[in-house]
């Protein structure tokens, strides 16, 4: 399924792609969620847990990112071992940005 998000693209692009042969429209997105291999229902819906609370408590502006800190950090310390090799820390977050 895809959802409508109008993106400004300049019209000297999107005609260099046309004559390439691409005909996409970049207004229509995919909503497919890419998630590392092997990763089962339970890995998946935790790994969005996290990049959400993880771009409120970190990305997000000041007075949001003071109500979220103590949910994200009692979320990583619940979720995320403290002694996880740096493999494991990237696969898990990986997916904070969807």
């Amino acid at each position: 399924m895809n959802r409508f998000r109008p993106q400004p693209i300049s019209k000297k692009y999107m005609i260099k792609e046309r004559r390439m042969g691409l005909w996409t429209n970049y207004n229509w997105q995919p909503r497919t969620r890419w998630y590392p291999a092997g990763w089962k229902t339970n890995h998946v819906s935790i790994g969005r847990r996290f990049g959400q609370l993880h771009y409120l408590a970190c990305h997000s502006p000041a007075p949001i990112q003071k109500k979220w800190r103590a949910a994200y950090q009692r979320f990583c310390s619940q979720h995320i071992p403290s002694r996880a090799s740096m493999r494991y820390l990237a696969a898990f977050t990986y997916d904070s940005r969807l």
